[in-house]
């Protein structure tokens, strides 16, 4: 009796394992030559944002192979990928549960200048006093799209930019420590994502929001040499 209990409950537990698979290669969308080192992750949904898995990366030559043992009943199901890399337009794709010798399209972020503009320090100044405004004055979800994209264009710069020889930051004291000051109290990294709910991680750009179809963007400062 003991054994035949054993054996029902290790064909029960194996039972309720599903194994899911997606291969192929991943190409530029208009080149169609190989991308190599995209980062993939796996989502539950259309919708979940990426990031709560491991990161896996296809090879130099685009190839990819992504496999795992998840707990389930009855059929396994369909599951997405979300692939990114820096210069490419994240992309989320919906997977059969045993996939293979797929093609994965990655098209380029073309540039755009009104995006990432070229401007001059007091003109930076500005969008980072401008910045500090909103957060004192508005609750995160009354600010436009238009405010959130100044607020993350210059969380960008001053984070991002250092000098070209000592590699310090540029943009320290005053008005930039202010900023920061003020994002951490209210909170915003975090809390941002409550108020575009549908955002994705792209690598490299900060985080997209579906929403504004803008996104964090790199700000750039003509000055920055100085």
């Amino acid at each position: 009796m003991k054994i035949i209990l054993l054996l029902f409950l290790i064909v029960g537990i194996t039972g309720c394992e599903c194994h899911q698979s997606a291969g192929g290669i991943i190409l530029d969308k208009n080149s169609k030559t190989p991308v190599g080192r995209v980062i993939i992750n796996i989502t539950e949904n259309d919708t979940s944002a990426a990031g709560n898995s491991r990161s896996s990366f296809s090879l130099d030559n685009g190839q990819f192979n992504i496999d795992r043992t998840i707990n389930g009943r009855g059929e396994c199901p369909d599951f997405y990928l979300y692939f990114s890399k820096k210069g490419y337009q994240p992309l989320r794709k919906k997977f059969s549960p045993v996939s293979a010798n797929d093609t994965v399209l990655l098209e380029k972020i073309p540039f755009n200048a009104d995006i990432s503009p070229v401007i001059s320090l007091p003109e930076f100044d500005k969008l980072v006093d401008n910045s500090i405004l909103l957060l004192k004055t508005k609750k995160l979800a009354d600010i436009p799209d238009s405010g959130h994209i100044q607020i993350m264009m210059a969380l960008n710069t001053i984070e991002m930019s250092v000098k070209k020889v000592s590699f310090a930051k540029r943009f320290t004291g005053g008005r930039y420590d202010a900023l920061l000051k003020i994002v951490a109290g209210t909170k915003y990294i975090a809390d941002i994502i409550k108020v575009y709910p549908k955002w994705m991680p792209n690598r490299g750009y900060g985080i997209l929001f579906s929403k504004t179809e803008h996104g964090a963007v790199w700000y750039t400062c003509s000055l920055c040499g100085v």
